[in-house]
């Protein structure tokens, strides 16, 4: 079996900051209908409310002298949420946190955790990508779609959301 590199057509695509706009832009490329609001880009995804915000860092800590990177240089996370929905009940709180838990063991990504909510606490499907550099529109697509394939994962393995949407 032999393998061949395979070149680009034109010149490599250079990154640009990530900002709500250009996320939004990206999804609706993919067919998604997304609403932005107060800098976080939302929607519904088989059924799960997602958010996708960017998180700017306050501080960057550097990683030595030579990484290129300045202490005071704002760096950038793209956290992706999904909601499971499901207000969990005290008494199965411990069964759903055993069950993130497996997952956590098992994936690399998403994160699951419980979070606590008005009704008490439901499940959350945690992906966070350095976006500090910069992505380029290839990149910000592919990893849009790695979080919001892996987080409907986990929460799918938890059971159908609490609302379906339904054609009418």
């Amino acid at each position: 079996m032999t393998f061949e590199l395979r070149k680009p057509d034109g010149p490599p695509e250079r990154p640009s900051p990530v900002t709500p706009a250009r996320i939004a832009a990206a999804l609706a490329t993919r067919g998604y209908v997304t609403q932005t609001m107060g800098g976080a880009v939302t929607g519904a995804w088989d059924g799960f409310d997602v958010e996708i915000r960017l998180h700017h860092a306050e501080e960057v800590r550097a990683g030595g002298p030579q990484d290129g990177a300045h202490a005071a240089a704002p760096g950038s996370l793209l956290v992706v949420e999904a909601q499971w929905g499901h207000a969990v009940p005290g008494g199965m709180r411990s069964a759903v946190h055993l069950a993130l838990n497996d997952w956590n063991r098992q994936q690399l990504w998403p994160t699951g955790v419980l979070v606590p909510r008005d009704e008490g606490w439901t499940a959350t499907a945690r992906f966070v990508a350095d976006v500090a550099d910069g992505l380029g529109n290839e990149q910000l697509v592919t990893t849009l779609d790695t979080a919001l394939r892996s987080s409907l994962a986990l929460l799918k393995s938890l059971g159908v959301p609490s609302r379906r949407l339904t054609d009418e």
